[in-house]
């Protein structure tokens, strides 16, 4: 058979709209559409059965095939029209569609006869993905393949650009439901205008349910905000001044936490700021959960944590801690053995208090304040107290006990170490320029006033008194001591004896200094308090004993006296104790048996 290929006639016959729509987008219609087309055969009309098979291509010539072949055998053709119903399915037609005919006889086994050029399919069969006003058929589900979007309206108009709802209050199921398997978002909104990029709002009073709910089953957050701009990543905003609920409640039924605030740059990694109100409050609501209240930890050479009180009329505490379980109320801990930043600092440049601590369980045996250092380091403090002020009566650390309970304690330190080195309880250290400062000062005020009752201002119990340090209050002097015989009547024998027979030695007498930078000279001021006694290694048949005189800046003369003839040991040791007394001065003496 001759087919006339070049002059075959083919062509797209319109048909009725509805019939060219698939069922996706019209009312019960299929993705199928008809084709009509004319055939010679030897030039003159065709007529009888043929065999067609009818290709899709993205291309006038070569290209790749879309989708299926379909295939017609024994089609009667008269006069040479045929009409044909096609079917690619609905995602055929998303770009420009070339359809390759190829025919044979009916009667023939051989190779169909392809048909040129292909036919360009109109745009009849492309309105299979037209829009279509008020004719989409619900429910609506496709698959496609294609790079470009699947789905995109315009909106040029002051309405809205998509509005999906929910009408029926027993229904549980997403007005809006996006889902990926991929890379990408689920779901993107994005704004070149001044308006919100998405809004999500709950208008009905007595909804509990959240106005934006997101959930993941994976390792990757749930919400995340980003910004290019200046401004904020996240901004949760409540304007009901009545409302007492939290502007944003996170909760974690895992093991991480509800909230982590994470800063690559300079900026904190979390700020809470507040007009009025409390800017943060962290607290434990379950009477038995042990867990800390506030875990800060900082792998890198920042601070762990900083609170400050910038305004100066700020009466408040700079942080306050409560906790109605069993964990700590707060806990810093720098793991970076590199980090010298301090684990918490806590300032404040108002009248208030920088930091508070307080006990208000009566029946609570634990300690208000436990700092604990587990470092070997020597000079290394587990608390210091350090007052900065030029002036004023401040202090650097003070405790005040108002319990009326006997061996009650305002601060208290206890070295527990089984260590043969020396380690103190308590220690206090002095650099002032005034000699009137001290490391450690101690008020025996009683109730009544100044030693009434008889309160003592530093009590010691089973314990010695050790001082050390090359300037140290007391301390011992070792010296051979040059003795001089004392005579009796010198002026009328000045010679001594054998000359004077009736002069005999009744005592000895030598001299030893102290030099010390704590002595304060005097008189005719007191200066320095200074108690001694003397000690021998043997034996003596008389008493010896010491007189201080000579007292000078920085040094002072020891005289030490021996009654009777026999001369003392030459090796003495000269025990001393150096007391200053704040404000200098002597006290009134009165004579004995006075009123």
């Amino acid at each position: 058979m001759n087919f006339l290929k070049n002059t075959v006639l083919l062509w797209t016959i319109l048909l009725i709209g509805a019939s060219l729509i698939p069922t996706q987008l019209a009312y019960a219609q299929s993705t199928a559409f008809n084709y009509q087309g004319y055939l010679r055969d030897g030039g003159v009309p065709a007529n009888g059965l043929y065999d067609f098979q009818f290709k899709l291509y993205d291309a006038a010539v070569a290209g790749s095939q879309v989708g299926v072949t379909v295939t017609f055998d024994d089609l009667s053709v008269a006069d040479g029209l045929f009409t044909v119903l096609l079917d690619y399915g609905g995602n055929a037609f998303y770009a420009d569609r070339w359809l390759q005919i190829e025919a044979r006889p009916g009667a023939s086994v051989a190779v169909h006869t392809v048909l040129t050029p292909r036919v360009k399919i109109t745009p009849t069969p492309q309105a299979l993905y037209a829009y279509v006003a008020g004719s989409l058929l619900l429910p609506f589900s496709a698959t496609v393949n294609n790079p470009s979007d699947l789905f995109s309206i315009t909106q040029t108009g002051a309405g809205g650009s998509g509005f999906f709802r929910v009408n029926n209050a027993a229904n549980a199921g997403n007005a809006l439901f996006a889902q990926t398997n991929g890379a990408g978002n689920a779901f993107a909104a994005r704004t070149s205008g001044t308006g919100n990029a998405g809004f999500f709002r709950n208008t009905n009073a007595a909804n509990g349910s959240a106005t934006l709910y997101s959930q993941t089953n994976g390792s990757g957050a749930a919400i995340v905000g980003g910004t290019n701009g200046t401004g904020s990543a996240g901004f949760f905003d409540q304007t009901n001044v009545l409302n007492f609920s939290a502007s944003l409640t996170a909760q974690t039924n895992g093991l991480g936490p509800a909230v982590r605030g994470i800063a690559l740059g300079a900026s904190p990694a979390g700020a809470f700021e507040s007009a009025s109100g409390r800017a943060l409050v962290a607290q434990i609501t379950l009477a038995g959960n042990a867990s800390n209240t506030l875990e800060v930890s900082t792998v890198g050479t920042g601070r762990g944590g900083l609170i400050s009180l910038t305004n100066a009329g700020n009466a408040s505490d700079g942080l306050e801690v409560y906790t109605a379980g069993t964990g700590r109320g707060g806990w810093f801990r720098l793991i970076n053995p590199a980090n010298a930043s301090d684990g918490l600092e806590v300032i404040t440049d108002g009248t208030g208090r920088a930091g508070y601590f307080r006990t208000t369980n009566a029946a609570n045996s634990s300690t208000t304040l436990e700092a604990r250092s587990t470092s070997t380091v020597d000079g290394t403090y587990t608390i210091m107290g350090l007052s900065m002020g030029l002036t004023g009566n401040t202090r650097a650390i003070y405790g005040n006990n108002m319990s009326g309970s006997m061996g009650a304690t305002a601060v208290e330190g206890w070295a527990t170490a089984a260590s043969p080195d020396r380690i103190f309880g308590v220690k206090g250290a002095s650099n002032s320029l005034n000699d009137g400062g001290a490391g450690v000062q101690a008020i025996g005020n009683g109730v009544a006033g100044p030693g009434m009752p008889q309160a003592a201002a530093l009590e010691i119990f089973n314990g010695a008194i050790r001082v050390n340090g090359e300037q140290r209050p007391a301390g011992t002097l070792e010296a051979d001591i040059d003795w001089t015989p004392v005579l009796s009547c010198p002026a009328n024998c000045p010679d001594g004896p054998p000359a004077c027979p009736h002069t005999h030695i009744i005592g000895w007498r030598g001299c030893i200094e102290l030099r010390n930078d704590l002595i304060i000279p005097g008189p005719p001021n007191i200066g320095s308090i200074i108690q001694a006694t003397v000690e021998a290694d043997t034996h003596c048949q008389m008493c010896v004993y010491v007189q201080v005189y000579n007292k000078r800046l920085g040094r002072v003369c020891f005289c030490l006296t021996s009654v009777g003839c026999q001369r003392p040991p030459s090796r003495m040791w000269v025990h001393y104790v150096i007391i200053n007394p704040e404000p200098r001065g002597p006290d009134v003496g009165f004579p004995c048996g006075a009123p």
